[in-house]
């Protein structure tokens, strides 16, 4: 079993929260998602 460092785990998390900030949240992109997938002119 892997395990990493508190200072890992926290930078890591701290990226995962930026990258969301930057792109939406899981909500958001889930909409965004299900909104090409029924829009029949989207090339998905």
């Amino acid at each position: 079993m892997a395990s990493t460092s508190p200072d890992a785990a926290s930078e890591s998390a701290t990226s995962l929260w930026s990258w969301r900030d930057r792109h939406g949240s899981e909500q958001f992109r889930a909409e965004d998602l299900a909104g090409l997938i029924l829009d029949e002119s989207a090339d998905v």
